[in-house]
């Protein structure tokens, strides 16, 4: 099933995922793969937006 949030719905996730990332790792989030591998025009700009390449 594909989320169909907005560009900042993403962002707040993106960002809370990557704060987790760190507190547990101690490292920042370079690298995002989308669940299931699939990209909407909205989570691309959002994981652009922080600079996040896609991967796959």
């Amino acid at each position: 099933m594909m989320d169909l949030k907005s560009v900042q719905g993403f962002k707040n996730e993106l960002n809370q995922t990557a704060k987790s990332v760190f507190m547990i790792t101690g490292k920042r989030m370079k690298l995002f793969r989308p669940p299931n591998g699939v990209v909407t025009p909205s989570l691309a700009k959002a994981s652009n937006g922080l600079n996040y390449s896609i991967i796959g």
